[in-house]
């Protein structure tokens, strides 16, 4: 960590010293370049301004001559020879007239212009007779002298040319000194350089055509420029160059780069050198004091995390200084006493989680992705005969011999994996770890990470093997009873018959003694008959009720379905009781409401038989008042039969049973108004039969309301299908 903060440092230190390097370097390298670029300007100034004057006097003396008249030049041959004499750059000067002979001319060491034939095609000539001012490359005469021919027109339309000496130009060009290696030239529009520091260069006729320079000095023929290039000698060299005006020659200044930036480049050595330098100091000085100051407590710092990074939450790093470090290490000291105080909360959380998972009874369990588990309670540990310890980090292979049973459990696993939904088994036959059968109630539910993936798998499972136990003694119970039951009513059904033959002869005969059919009886043999056939009638009514019952409970209930009219089934009920009600006092009341169709689709005779029983049951226990019977369309698709009465109504409790068979309001075997008890769960029986439902509203001390509801259109199908469920569905007796 040291060597890295070392780095650091440095690598910020000495980008810090590069940053300042460059600074200081690029501005000692642009003093430098605009120092020389100054120089050199000069330089060409001064050259180009003497090349100039030079020409200029040289053009102005030539000028001169052409405004000489002819006859004087002829009169007076020594003109020539005197300007000669007083212009030493001229070596021949020479006055042609317009056809290109020669009028008079004068020279130093031999006549070269005028001993040429062919004057008129010559450059020169062509361009001063043109009007135009001509300057030639260098020549070398007979006598080894450098020379250029230059001609002006005249204003006769002759030319007057002169050989120019180029010695006196060389003398201007080597006189201009700047820097150790530079040097100046001068370049016609050719790209001769006609003049130069080295004179041999010049000599040479050297020649910038083909150069990339070449194209650069043209161009500063309008204008003065700057360029780096390498030259003709192939050394890289700074240029300036100027136009000499009055002329299309170009002086050049030359300076070397490396003598250019020889200052910025030991500038540049010494920066580089003394940051280097200054580099190392400034690391040493820094890597010990920062090894004091940062680095050790860090090292420290970082030991300590390390030991607590490995679970030692009671570490504490000893640090004394005021620093940042010593804040962080503060800092840290605190977030792991926090961090301590937080996992022992989360023990204790864990270990009261434990201990309420524990005293379950329940099986409970999680587990992780790939089925190992994560938490158990006791009751499934010790299901497992194993400890927690042992079963953490387990899987069921690992666990359960039963292979078969591992597998399922890992595919119900996978299945709440996969799906994000809870998986239940309300009934799981397993194999305990014992090799015992059980029964287990199974809920396995998933649990998301943050990140919305199932993370694990909680299960609980509940022992139902006492229930399952249980329940199959209640099956046997249950068969046994309905066993018990069909016998029961096997029993009555053949003991009501064979009751029911010897009292209808009973009843027979004793009508018939009562009719005086075999002789007249005296008053109290008519009452005893008269008891006779009141105790026979009542026996047999209990009989054919026992009958009924029977029948019902069997299943050979079979409804006749034809239509009928409502108010037959008032009528006749009115007939059968309307006697017995006067006996007693009581008013039998009846409506048809006008909603009832006229024709009503049912049984018949099992609708008297209902109603005949809710009636009889109205007047037994009805001291006074009235017994109403109506008959109504509580909705568009059902028709009610309602029986009510003003007797001494049924108490509330009484209605959870008054419908069970043998069951009147009193509760007793022995009862006061005497009576089987199946009268209303016949009609109940028969309700249900026929798709209809019966209700009950009471009130101790005002009187009762029974009312059975039917549906209007039913079908013999529909009918028969109820009455199978009934059968299948009915309690038993």
């Amino acid at each position: 960590m040291r060597w890295r903060l070392l780095v650091l440092l440095g690598g910020i230190l000495l980008a810090t010293l590069l940053i300042i390097g460059i600074g200081v370097y690029t501005f000692i390298l642009d003093t430098e370049q605009r120092t020389w670029r100054q120089r050199q300007d000069e330089a060409a100034h001064y050259a180009a301004e003497v090349v100039s004057s030079f020409m200029r006097r040289t053009i102005s003396s030539l000028n001169a001559v052409g405004l000489l008249d002819a006859e004087i030049l002829a009169t007076q041959p020594d003109l020539l020879n005197q300007l000669l004499e007083q212009n030493s750059a001229l070596l021949e000067i020479v006055r042609l007239d317009d056809r290109g002979q020669v009028i008079s001319g004068a020279y130093k060491d031999a006549p070269i212009i005028a001993n040429q034939f062919t004057i008129p095609q010559s450059v020169w000539f062509q361009k001063g007779a043109h009007g135009e001012l001509y300057l030639g490359s260098v020549e070398i005469s007979a006598t080894s002298r450098p020379y250029l021919i230059i001609s002006v027109p005249a204003p006769d339309g002759g030319v007057v040319a002169a050989r120019l000496l180029m010695n006196v130009l060389w003398d201007v060009v080597a006189d201009l000194t700047f820097g150790e290696t530079g040097q100046a030239y001068i370049v016609n529009q050719e790209g001769q350089i006609v003049a130069h520091t080295n004179v041999n260069i010049a000599l040479d006729r050297t020649n910038l055509r083909d150069r990339p320079e070449l194209e650069a000095i043209i161009n500063a023929s309008d204008e003065q420029s700057t360029h780096t290039y390498f030259n003709f000698a192939n050394i890289e060299v700074v240029g300036v160059n100027r136009p000499v005006e009055g002329t299309a020659w170009v002086v050049v200044t030359e300076v070397p780069t490396a003598e250019v930036f020889a200052t910025s480049q030991t500038a540049l050595f010494l920066l580089g050198g003394g940051l280097v330098i200054c580099g190392i100091v400034v690391m040493l000085v820094t890597g010990r004091f920062l090894g004091q100051l940062i680095i050790k407590p860090m090292e420290r710092l970082r030991t300590g995390a390390v030991q607590i990074g490995r679970g030692d939450l009671t570490h504490q790093i000893d640090l004394t200084i005021k620093n940042e470090v010593g804040q962080v290490a503060q800092a840290f000291n605190t977030m792991v006493k926090q961090l301590h105080d937080r996992e022992e909360t989360l023990k204790q959380q864990r270990e009261f989680l434990q201990q309420v998972i524990d005293i379950n009874p329940h099986f409970i369990f999680a587990k992780d992705a790939e089925g190992r588990y994560v938490l158990a309670n006791k009751a499934f540990t010790d299901a497992y005969r194993t400890s927690l310890e042992k079963l953490l980090g387990k899987t069921d292979q690992e666990l359960n011999p039963n292979r078969e049973l591992v597998e399922k459990y890992r595919r119900d696993e996978l299945q709440v994996i996969n799906t994000g939904q809870e998986l239940r088994h309300d009934e799981e036959k397993v194999v305990t770890i014992r090799g015992e059968e059980a029964w287990r109630k199974t809920i396995k539910r998933p649990i998301f990470d943050k990140n919305g993936n199932v993370s694990q798998v909680l299960g609980v499972a509940t022992d139902i093997t006492d229930r399952k136990k249980a329940e199959e003694a209640l099956e046997m119970a249950r068969d046994q009873a309905l066993e018990a039951s069909r016998l029961k009513t096997q029993l009555l059904a053949n003991v009501s018959h064979d009751l029911r033959t010897p009292l209808g002869g009973i009843l027979g005969f004793s009508e018939m003694l009562q009719a005086g059919v075999f002789g007249d009886l005296t008053e109290e043999q008519l009452g005893a008959i008269g008891e006779i056939i009141d105790s026979t009638s009542q026996l047999l009514s209990f009989i054919n009720n026992l009958l009924n019952q029977a029948r019902i409970e069997s299943g050979g209930v079979a409804l006749k379905l034809a239509p009928f009219k409502a108010r037959s089934l008032v009528t006749d009920t009115k007939s059968l009781f309307g006697p017995l009600a006067q006996t007693k006092g009581l008013a039998l009341q009846s409506e048809v409401t006008e909603d009832v169709p006229k024709t009503l689709v049912g049984d018949i005779d099992w609708l008297r038989q209902m109603v005949s029983n809710l009636v009889g049951n109205a007047i037994k226990f009805t001291e006074q008042g009235e017994i109403r019977i109506r008959i109504f369309c509580p909705t568009e698709n059902e028709w009610a039969i309602q029986v009510s009465d003003t007797g001494p109504g049924i108490p509330a409790e009484a209605e959870e049973y008054i419908f069970e068979a043998f069951r009147q309001v009193d509760g007793t075997v022995t009862r006061e108004h005497g009576g089987s008890g199946l009268g209303l769960s016949i009609v109940k029986q028969l309700t249900i039969i026929m798709g209809g439902h019966i209700t009950l509203d009471s009130e101790v001390g005002v009187g009762s309301r029974f009312t059975i509801y039917l549906p209007l259109q039913v079908n013999q199908e529909q009918y028969n299908g109820r009455q199978h469920n009934q059968q299948t569905h009915s309690p038993s007796h």
